[in-house]
């Protein structure tokens, strides 16, 4: 599987837990206005490659496990702080690779609308399947 900028742009794919040469992060920081926010990982993966000229590469192999626990500081689900985050950084290299970050952008809110119908969908069939039952309390 070959790296595509486009898809890491429309979403992080790359896991925290990779393994980075150090000749590529030299002067790579994390963004202090991420700090405890979100995609934090994801910003510094996006200057590795756009700054720097990383180039990630796909290991099939497993070299080491990563385990996220209910009480882990990542917030799955927490939308508004995603998209805070990530128009952020749309947002921030939009100078170095403006069309790129438009395509992804757009790409991003289609895959979200997309997520969304669908699960507006199935909440609408179930309440459909609901309205004609009767409901016993005790």
């Amino acid at each position: 599987m070959d790296f595509k900028l486009e898809k890491e742009l429309e979403g992080n794919l790359i896991d925290m837990s990779s393994l980075v040469r150090v000749s590529k992060v030299s002067n790579v920081r994390f963004d202090e206005q991420l700090d405890h926010k979100a995609l934090e990982d994801y910003d510094f993966w996006l200057a590795l490659i756009l700054k720097n000229q990383a180039k990630p590469i796909f290991v099939k192999e497993t070299k080491l496990n990563y385990r996220v626990l209910d009480n882990s500081r990542t917030e799955r689900g927490n939308w508004d702080k995603y998209y805070d985050a990530y128009f952020y950084l749309l947002e921030k290299y939009h100078a170095i690779i403006p069309d790129e970050i438009l395509k992804a952008s757009q790409a991003n809110i289609k895959l979200w609308l997309k997520s969304y119908l669908e699960n507006n969908e199935k909440l609408t069939e179930a309440n459909q399947k609901n309205s004609g039952k009767r409901f016993t309390y005790f």
